[in-house]
């Protein structure tokens, strides 16, 4: 037994019986010991008497007792603290398993699905901690513990607690780190006072890099030499390591390790929406790129949605299910999605949302039910019984579901306001919906908008886009006119007061540059589209400029994203030989289905016209997904696709796109009303040549 253990042993007297020291600890010592009255095994690591000599025992207490308060399953919770005989230690319970730092010795870069599952159990704590007040501050693979596939977050407000109560905020007189150098982020580097949650996202992009690499971005013969990279250095981008890691699993992580903590993920709950996704079967561990016709702040911020060839896929199994029934097999629709796993819920959900789609009242009875026997009580088992309901036509459903709206679930009431638009049905309801939304605060403002925009009525989205316009740049105005019914003048306004930033040279820090990059973008594109051709070769050429490590790889490509669509168009406008071609690629580039519904497929689809090729065109504003989040520039889409159809001689599907737009709009604003009722003539003439046939 060694010297500490005894005097461990003596501290914490008859109450626990300590067995061995673990090896490991960090800035401790850690032993694990037996806790004689409940006969448990806890971890009690114990702090350097340099570090104990020096702390103040109530303020170090109380920020012990802030992190014993959490209580997470992603947290390995505090159990207690003390003092004696100048030790200071604390206890938590001992976690069967290795640490990651175990796991990555021994196995190196780590598979992306393993990665990405560890990284959403870590984000999962923190964003958890964070909502409560606790920052983690010493975010490390040596804290982060591995068992069953699930990994926990070991340490909890320790380095705070140490800092607080000690007065030092970064690297003690003699070494000892509160923070360790691989990991700090640049604040904590460089002892900022101000330092927040934001360096444990700092961290977790450490973290992730290392995972996915098996090195972590900035090493060095000595800690001072770290802690210069960590605050002067670009790291090197995670694919020029693992070009197999998918692009939006690789500049997650590098806005990660963006040294302005304002570049990096604001809150750990907006990166955990983005790993939840990656983490599930559906989910977006694929390539993805940004899309030209959107800002890029808000091709990172709005929700992710399907993309279109998933629902393509859906359909056709839908399909394929049905004819199976036909012929017999009525129990195979369900059946073959769950044999996997009959608790599954998600399968019946997405076919019952299918089957309303397309009309199969019989199958949408029996997946309704088949969901409610699964998951009758959760937070959208009330969506489902609205879908169903309305599907069905049952009016004493849909009744009774409307009396307790007030007590639905922020989930469903969401997803009925955006299905709702989707499939052109029960918009009162929607309505109702997101009233209930907005009146207990927990409206998506991006949701908000979008549904007043869709509705005609822009005056009334002016509130919610004032919330987002942070996210979606100063050039919002623009693009709201060249695609969404916005206002001209206020859009002309916006140009004339942003022409000096975007002409000016490129800034060098990131978060201006992007909002010059994404300015340039849209009062090109604004010029274009009015067939002033005067700046773009310059505006493109500036476009093409953007490069890593400056610039993040998302910026890089949504600005080159631009340059290529500008490209076209004024191809396009000047009649050049190599218009086609070019115009065939966009085209090309754009039929995969672009990760966010904006413009592209819009202004692909005006080119197309513009060149004679209606089918074309008519091919490219009906790329668009199906899904109830994916409701951006929907009644824009819809109005172009019923007046190419009609154009085109598709006389059904110009009157059936044209209806779920007068839907839509059955509302607007004043300003709007011509438009929608030029649509509504339209409608009637085609509805009058259908009848007369």
């Amino acid at each position: 037994m060694s010297d500490l253990q005894a005097r461990l042993q003596a501290a914490l007297g008859s109450a626990y019986h300590v067995e061995r020291e673990l090896g490991g600890g960090g800035m401790s010592r850690v032993f694990v010991a037996q806790e004689v009255e409940l006969g448990r095994r806890v971890v009690v690591k114990v702090l350097p008497p340099e570090v104990a000599g020096g702390v103040n025992l109530d303020r170090f207490r109380r920020e012990i007792q802030l992190a014993a308060s959490l209580q997470h399953p992603h947290v390995v919770p505090l159990l207690t603290a003390g003092h004696q005989h100048e030790l200071l230690y604390y206890t938590m319970p001992l976690i069967e398993g290795e640490s990651l730092r175990a796991k990555l010795a021994r196995e190196g870069a780590l598979p992306v699905g393993d990665a990405v599952r560890i990284l959403r159990d870590v984000v999962d704590a923190l964003t958890y901690a964070h909502r409560h007040g606790v920052v983690h501050r010493d975010i490390k693979p040596d804290n982060v513990l591995v068992a069953d596939h699930h990994a926990v977050v070991t340490d909890f407000g320790v380095a705070k607690a140490i800092s607080e109560s000690t007065g030092v905020s970064s690297l003690t007189s003699v070494g000892v780190a509160l923070g360790t150098p691989a990991y700090m982020a640049p604040e904590q580097a460089a002892a900022d006072p101000h330092a927040d949650h934001r360096c444990d996202l700092y961290s977790v992009g450490v973290l992730a890099y290392e995972m996915l690499t098996g090195r972590p971005p900035f090493t060095g013969a000595s800690p001072q030499q770290v802690l210069a990279a960590q605050v002067s250095e670009a790291a090197v981008p995670v694919t020029k390591h693992r070009a197999t890691v998918p692009l939006g699993l690789a500049e997650a992580v590098m806005r990660c390790l963006e040294k302005n903590p304002a570049d990096r993920w604001q809150t750990a709950e907006e990166l955990l929406h983005l790993l939840e996704a990656m983490a599930t079967p559906s989910g977006g561990t694929a390539p993805t790129a940004a899309v030209p016709g959107a800002p890029a702040r808000m091709a990172q911020r709005v929700p992710v949605a399907v993309a279109a060839g998933v629902g393509v896929v859906l359909l056709g199994v839908i399909a394929f299910l049905m004819r199976a029934r036909d012929a017999g097999g009525g129990a195979t629709r369900v059946n073959c999605a769950q044999e996997l796993d009959p608790g599954m819920v998600a399968a019946p959900e997405h076919l019952l949302e299918l089957a309303a789609h397309v009309g199969d009242t019989a199958a949408v009875r029996e997946l309704g039910a088949r969901y409610l026997v699964l998951d009758s009580t959760g937070d959208l088992a009330d969506f489902v019984r609205w879908r169903v309901a309305q599907a069905l036509g049952d009016s004493a459903a849909l009744s009774a579901l409307r009396t307790r709206f007030e007590r639905v679930g922020t989930r469903t009431l969401a997803r009925i306001v955006g299905l709702a638009q989707v499939e052109g049905i029960g918009l009162d309801d929607a309505e109702r919906a997101l009233a209930v939304l907005v009146g207990r605060g927990e409206a998506n403002p991006f949701l908000e908008a979008f549904y007043a925009l869709n509705r005609g009525q822009p005056a009334t989205a002016t509130g919610a886009l004032q919330q987002i316009e942070a996210d979606w740049g100063p050039s919002m105005p623009i693009w709201l006119a060249l695609f969404w019914d916005a206002d001209t003048l206020a859009a002309q306004a916006a140009v004339a007061r942003l022409s000096p930033l975007a002409e000016a040279p490129l800034a060098r820090a990131r978060a201006e540059r992007l909002t010059q990059l994404e300015t340039l973008c849209m009062i090109e594109s604004w010029c274009v589209a009015r067939g002033d051709l005067r700046t773009v070769d310059r505006g493109i050429a500036t476009l093409r400029r953007a490069a890593a490590p400056v610039d993040s790889g998302a910026d890089v490509e949504t600005a080159h994203w631009c340059a290529l669509t500008l490209e076209t168009e004024a191809a396009v406008a000047r009649n050049a030989p190599g218009a086609a071609a070019a115009l065939d690629r966009l085209d090309s580039l754009l039929r995969t289905g672009p990760r966010f519904m904006d413009a592209g497929n819009l202004q692909v689809a005006r080119l197309r016209e513009a060149r004679g090729d209606l089918a074309g065109a008519l091919r490219a504003v009906r790329r668009r997904p199906f899904n109830w989040s994916q409701i951006i520039l929907l009644s824009t889409y819809l109005r172009e696709e019923g007046r190419l159809a009609a154009l085109a001689g598709d006389r059904d599907a110009a009157i059936k796109a044209y209806g779920h737009y007068l839907a839509l709009r059955s509302d607007p604003e004043p300003a709007l009303v011509p438009e929608v009722e030029r649509v509504r003539a339209e409608l009637a003439r085609l509805v009058g040549e259908q009848r007369s046939r």
